[in-house]
């Protein structure tokens, strides 16, 4: 059976306006798939579509399944969405937060304190589950949520079929030590035979964990492939309409700091 999440001539138009065009690509378990592109190029529209919450017209489907033939427990239960932004407006603490994703988990009581604390753990909040969701940094905030998308999909596996993890801008306001703290956690993911689909706005960051890397551009997928495909000077200049050169140093004397320093100590 095909386990991809698979997306076929998908289109979005809101308010008569087309906001993505012919859309088509595969992403596969056991790898990380990144979308990149400039602001306003649709990133965060084609998850929106991918995760049932825009409409849109085209074919998207999950393991080999139409994304409308899913009841919604059943997408509950193989993918779980961190979205760009989260509010909540009730005075939760943040156990109650991560709870949110156990709600179709069948785990004794002592199994679900158990896995709360194993997924802030992950998400190095350890410690942190009496306190007011709405007291946490924003940083803090975004890690919870992780958690909270984590406890949705445990496992990476349900048998034979892959769990996936969509997540749009999952470190964007994370410092450097967390933004490469979740990363290893979606890689982890994947490396366990689930499928991870990300929006990165860090190209460096891509490059460090993607299998495969979608280029969007006004609407439309403008390169799909390998990093070693994808970045080159031509392709990532015109995809963000600015004159930039991989691998290259600004300056000769300019000082510069890249996550794979730090992964050589982890």
């Amino acid at each position: 059976m095909e386990t991809n999440l698979s997306v076929s001539g998908l289109a979005v138009r809101l308010s008569g306006k087309t906001i993505l065009s012919d859309v088509t690509f595969a992403a596969r378990p056991g790898k990380v798939c990144t979308i990149v592109g400039p602001n306003g190029s649709g990133k965060s529209t084609l998850l929106k579509a991918i995760t049932g919450e825009a409409g849109y017209d085209g074919d998207v489907s999950l393991n080999a399944r139409p994304l409308d033939r899913y009841a919604p427990r059943e997408l509950a239960e193989v993918r779980a969405v961190l979205p760009q932004h989260t509010q909540l407006s009730f005075p939760l603490t943040v156990k109650e937060v991560v709870r949110l994703g156990l709600q179709n988990a069948p785990l004794q009581m002592a199994d679900v304190r158990d896995r709360i604390g194993a997924a802030l753990e992950r998400v190095d909040m350890a410690g942190f589950e009496g306190r007011a969701y709405q007291s946490l940094s924003g940083g803090e905030q975004q890690r919870v949520q992780l958690a909270r998308v984590l406890c949705q999909v445990w496992e990476p596996r349900n048998g034979d079929l892959p769990r996936w993890l969509i997540l749009d801008e999952p470190i964007s306001s994370l410092d450097i030590r967390h933004q490469v703290l979740i990363m290893d956690v979606a890689r982890d993911f994947a490396d366990r035979g689930g499928g991870v689909l990300c929006v990165l706005h860090d190209l460096n960051l891509t490059a460090m964990y993607s299998d495969q890397v979608l280029v969007m551009k006004k609407g439309r997928l403008l390169a799909d492939g390998k990093v070693e495909d994808v970045y080159n000077d031509d392709l990532i200049s015109e995809a963000f309409d600015f004159p930039l050169r991989i691998g290259a140093l600004p300056g000769p004397a300019m000082p510069f700091l890249l996550p794979q320093a730090a992964r050589k100590t982890l």
